[in-house]
């Protein structure tokens, strides 16, 4: 909990009288626009107010001035103010003014008397501090304060010097990313998608056992997984926004969401993220798009009917970690994921920045920096590579011995031809194989509803099948993962690893 925070008398006096004294009178009210709401709010009674609240992305943000002086908290709505009238986002200005709590009395002293010669040495102090960066940021915006109303020796010609000299100290933002986390594994997202393929399936046989809380939950996952897009922008999806053309009996289906643009350093803000469901996918997207019409919910309401960005990342994380049984994932994992995936897959600068809605296409330089080498893609595709050799239990139904695959339906018997290598005798379905609108082999080896044969030595052989092909693959120079065959072949080599480690581990026993 933040402290209260008081000059001594002198410093109290100087503050009233050399500059809140020459500051103009602050506004009763303060408008602002809130895009998540997508409409004016305003402050009241701003000029007086000791506790001051502000709406941002649905959440509310409240800066309590009572803890401090009259002038002091004169002097942070005036702060706020500027901060606002310069679109500084709302919520970290109100975080920004109650940081000033962070500061000793001496310290604020020192800021609120400092020129254009002595402020780099106060600077250099409350960095050697290690204060909360957005303490920081409220220093600066002091100073930017008294540029604009030439207080104490400044002016606006010393913007660029605040901005330039007094340096922030360095936050690796990516630091996680470059450490190997942040990232889904090829298990958990094959998790991931398994998850939302058996969810479609489910939809499609009894659509009404779903309600629209468990529909939402499905449809924000499945936007943080495929367009990596932050949960603000998830939040924000309009019903208007949803397009769905649907096919009875037919792949041809058609979904395309427009979301909005966010975190812009220009005016592209206004145009809108436009994006493609997978087909397998519709739907999801189809159902919720009836369900809302049905009951009469107008185009311009949120169609996942959440309350805020925060409420929409708390659901797409409590989904996540459900189904991955790890409380290490998070909405921003999808993000990064889908931004590794893009690049691995040979995505350049633009593509990336175009994919992410970053107006700036060195933005994500992070990704292409622990993007994976040539060697290590294909060692990673063989199952070889140590980073990737660490395997984690697959999904499948149970184990199956030569005596039960014999008697099965021939229907549930698996085989097939995938690259031109007959592979059978692996294992059976438990809905057979005519009732399953995936590749055969390539696809069993991860699904719920695989039954794998409890003998080592056949998965071992469909191994060394499968490297010989992402041999093929790199030898024609075919080995990048945005072939969709190559990705399925590595994600399938994984699979087979697992299911041969947990036979040789007992677990199947």
């Amino acid at each position: 909990m933040l402290r209260a925070l008081h000059l001594e008398p002198d410093q109290e006096n100087y503050l009233k009288v050399e500059i809140l004294s020459k500051l103009p009178r602050l506004p009763s009210v303060i408008r602002y626009y809130d895009q998540f709401d997508e409409k004016q709010r305003s402050i009241p009674n701003f000029s007086t107010s000791m506790s001051i609240e502000t709406l941002c992305n649905g959440s509310t943000h409240a800066a309590n001035l009572a803890r401090f002086s009259p002038n002091l908290a004169e002097l942070l709505r005036h702060v706020l103010a500027q901060q606002i009238l310069r679109n500084v986002g709302v919520a970290a200005a109100t975080q920004r003014a109650v940081s000033v709590a962070h500061l000793s009395s001496d310290e604020l002293s020192r800021v609120v008397r400092a020129t254009p010669e002595s402020a780099a040495q106060v600077w250099s102090i409350l960095r050697g501090t290690q204060r909360p960066a957005r303490t920081l940021e409220l220093v600066k915006e002091i100073f930017r304060l008294f540029c604009r109303h030439l207080l104490n020796g400044w002016n606006p010609s010393y913007t660029n010097f605040i901005h330039d000299a007094l340096p922030l100290p360095f936050v690796d933002k990516y630091a996680f990313i470059k450490a190997g986390k942040g990232v889904l594994s090829t298990s958990q997202e094959a998790s991931i998608v398994w998850h939302i393929d058996d969810a479609v399936l489910s939809i499609g046989q009894c659509a009404s056992s779903w309600t629209r809380e468990s529909l939402s939950d499905l449809a924000m996952l499945m936007c943080a997984y495929q367009f990596g897009l932050r949960p603000v922008q998830i939040a924000r999806l309009k019903v208007e926004d949803c397009r769905c053309i649907e096919v009875s009996g037919a792949e041809s289906s058609a979904v395309h969401l427009s979301f909005p643009m966010v975190k812009q350093r220009n005016d592209s803000k206004t145009l809108p993220l436009v994006r493609r469901v997978k087909s397998e996918w519709c739907p999801v997207f189809i159902e919720m798009s009836n369900r809302v019409k049905a009951i009469g919910i107008k185009g311009d309401s949120r169609i996942f009917d959440v309350e805020s960005a925060r409420e929409a990342a708390v659901r797409i994380t409590r989904l996540a970690q459900r189904i991955l049984d790890t409380p290490e994932i998070s909405a921003k994992t999808f993000r990064h994921a889908a931004a590794q995936r893009m690049v691995d897959a040979g995505a350049s600068h633009e593509e990336l920045a175009a994919f992410l809605g970053h107006s700036d296409i060195t933005t994500g330089m992070v990704y292409f920096r622990t993007s994976s080498s040539h060697a290590d893609r294909i060692n990673r595709a063989f199952g070889i590579s140590e980073v990737y050799s660490k395997l984690a239990k697959i999904a499948h139904e149970r184990f199956i011995d030569d005596d039960e695959l014999v008697r099965l339906k021939g229907d549930q018997q698996i085989g097939a031809v995938p690259h031109g290598i007959a592979i059978a005798g692996i294992g059976g379905c438990s809905s057979g194989q005519s009732a399953c609108p995936y590749n055969p082999v390539l696809s069993c080896y991860g699904c719920r509803r695989f039954m794998p044969l409890h003998t080592a030595d056949i998965h071992r052989e469909v191994l060394a099948n499968l490297r010989t092909v992402v041999a093929f693959f790199a030898s024609q120079g075919r080995e990048e993962p945005e072939t969709p065959a190559f990705l399925q072949l590595q994600r399938t080599i994984s699979n087979v690893q697992s299911i041969i480690s947990e036979i040789e581990g007992g677990w199947g026993e």
